[in-house]
């Protein structure tokens, strides 16, 4: 290890010596629990409480030795150490009084409820610098921080933060059903929420209807022996999506590793520290975004059509949905004009729509069901079609390697598209925006065809054998029609000697990368970089074996008539086992479009014994 050059590189060295000499930690204590009280006040009202609780108390440590060479690049070259803790709490509590009475063929529920949710974070860090090469993982000893210039020395850095937010909500539902056969359900509720700035927006009412049609009461199926269930359900709603509400971070210091949510993010303007003002030297703090205090909670109209049937006395058992989704005041970005003050920065506003439609289809069955030996087979499928409807005042605005635009759907990737090296010079060629090729990337344009990170298919199987007291479950999932930036291989495949002097440099270069003229490669020369193009876009669908479990099951064991246990059951589980996808990176599975260093699922296997007293 050392100062790496191209003469005597030691990015490698350098990699290995500092992780043997860097060190962090995360300790967290957490406590999830709830209680549930509940009184039959008459014989047709119910009262109950329930009550649940989530914390955490999180302490994170980060040190870098200072008699290391690691250590002699941080600032004043004599390591770096940070400490962070941060409390996380959430409280929900629901009151209820649920009234039911059945008489006759007619059977009537009613419910009143009042929630309240209490979110609440602190957090508090600090980060030193000229550490004591004598005590290493503690800030014992550090110094000030030395005079630069004409500034003098200053303490060491610390910051704080603290915040939460806070929903309350009331609501009631209504079900009616005549003779088990027609059933008619309703809600209505009020929420508020402390995330919402504006007074005249921190509450919305929502409601939704529904009605069940459970077909296999009619006399008319009385004389049929296929059909053993058979429901029609339909559904029409308004719900809040408060969880929707754009988030902020406030920085804690402590080595970056923790921060405390601002759970108004963008409705109130970011202030950041300036000396730009003329005619003086002070420092002040200047609006850095504007912020819109006038944002309002999105809601979801949401339309489901269902049927639920079973089959040859339940051996075979299906359920498919239809559904249309409608988001209305969409959170969107409008750019501001340099006259605001605030150009090149966006401005959020309730403006959109958005739509998803599908279908999803369940199917199980057993295949085959004796005293001994049961096979069960089970399947399900999902379709979502995704699509930006309206933008309001704007019809697109890119977000980073994605685009917003009026008619594609979410998630849609925006960037140059690659079409290969020229066989002549080895210069990476794009498209243009009338088809034709240019080896300057200035002159092409930035497609969005190139599908999104959200798929569009996604699903599984199952299988389920009993034999005797072993039991073998399996599942398998897979998602398709999806695609995501491996920016991974994009380091590894850029082939330039800056990418090759950081990292180690992809084996499809071998083959692939332009060496000379006539040569019909993929990848351009390694005297050009091809940039962050349609090129580290890759198709992300998989197949993935993603559990087994087998178990044995012990009966009861009893002893001179006394039972030392009722049951137990031994067995071994393991996840991911096994993952088939044309994806190149870590791992194929996520929910945001670039894969950057990404932890894969991990590959487990757990044994354990249940037993039951």
């Amino acid at each position: 290890f050392g100062t790496n050059t191209s003469a005597s590189p030691k990015v490698i060295g350098n990699a290995i010596e500092g992780g043997q000499n860097s060190y962090w930690q995360d300790r967290q204590i957490k406590i999830n629990s709830g209680l549930t009280l509940a009184y039959k006040l008459i014989p047709t009202v119910t009262l109950k409480n329930v009550f649940g609780i989530d914390v955490a108390s999180e302490l994170g440590l980060r040190s870098i030795n200072a008699n290391s060479f690691v250590g002699s690049l941080q600032t004043n070259n004599s390591g770096f150490h940070a400490e962070a803790y941060r409390l996380r709490a959430q409280l929900i509590n629901t009151t209820s009084a649920v009234f039911l009475e059945k008489f006759g063929k007619h059977e009537v529920e009613t419910g009143g409820y009042f929630e309240i949710v209490r979110g609440y974070q602190r957090g508090l860090g600090f980060s030193l610098f000229n550490l004591d090469g004598r005590l290493p993982l503690t800030g014992q000893g550090a110094g000030t921080i030395p005079i630069v210039g004409v500034l003098p020395a200053y303490p060491q850095n610390a910051s704080s933060a603290k915040s939460g937010f806070g929903i309350r909500s009331y609501f009631a539902t209504g079900r009616y059903t005549y003779n088990d056969r027609y059933t008619v359900t309703g809600n209505v509720r009020r929420d508020g929420t402390s995330r919402i700035v504006n007074e005249d927006n921190k509450q919305i009412t929502t409601w939704s209807a529904g009605f069940i049609w459970n077909a296999i009461k009619e006399g008319f199926l009385n004389n049929q022996n296929i059909l053993s269930d058979l429901k029609l359900r339909l559904s029409y709603g308004k719900v809040p999506n408060i969880g929707s509400i754009a988030t902020s971070t406030y920085n804690i210091n402590g080595g970056g590793l923790y921060t405390t949510t601002n759970y108004t993010g963008r409705q109130l303007p970011v202030y950041g520290i300036s000396t730009a003002f003329s005619g003086s030297t002070i420092s002040g703090q200047v609006p850095t975004t504007s912020g819109n205090p006038n944002l309002k909670i999105e809601t979801i109209e949401k339309t489901n059509v269902g049927l639920d049937f079973n089959i040859w006395k339940n051996r075979a058992r299906f359920t498919l949905d239809v559904y249309k989704n409608i988001t209305k005041d969409l959170f969107v970005d409008l750019p501001l004009s340099a006259t605001t003050g605030f150009g090149g920065v966006n401005l959020p506003i309730n403006a959109g729509t958005m739509s998803n439609k599908g279908i999803e289809f369940t199917a199980s069955a057993d295949v085959i069901k004796t005293k001994n030996f049961d096979v069960t087979l089970g399947f399900n499928h999902a379709i979502n079609k995704n699509k930006i409807v309206d933008l309001g005042p704007v019809n697109e605005y890119p977000t980073g390697t994605s685009i917003i635009r009026k008619g594609l759907p979410f998630g849609s990737h925006y960037t140059q598209h690659y079409l290969g090296a020229d066989p002549a010079t080895g210069r990476p060629t794009y498209e243009k925006k009338d088809g034709t090729v240019t080896t300057n990337i200035n002159e092409a344009e930035l497609f969005a065809k190139f599908g999104t990170y959200l798929p569009k298919h996604v699903g599984g199987f199952t299988a389920d054998i009993r034999f005797g007291n072993f039991n073998v479950s399996a599942l398998f999932s897979y998602q398709f029609d999806v695609y995501r930036y491996d920016n991974v291989e994009s380091w590894t495949t850029r082939g330039t000697s800056g990418f090759s002097n950081a990292v180690n440099q992809n084996a499809i270069l071998l083959t692939e990368q332009w060496q000379k003229p006539g040569d019909n490669k993929y990848y351009a020369s390694q005297l050009y970089d091809r940039g962050f193009t349609s090129a580290d876009v890759h198709d992300a669908k998989f197949l993935r074996f993603r559990n087994l479990n087998i178990s044995y099951q012990v009966p009861s064991l009893t002893v001179k008539g006394v039972t030392i246990f009722k049951s137990a059951k031994f067995y071994v589980q393991g996840q991911n086992l096994v993952i088939w996808s044309p994806w190149r990176g870590l791992d194929p599975e996520d929910n945001n479009n670039i894969s950057l260093n990404e932890f894969p699922n991990p590959r487990m296997i757990v044994t354990g014994l249940d037993i039951n007293f």
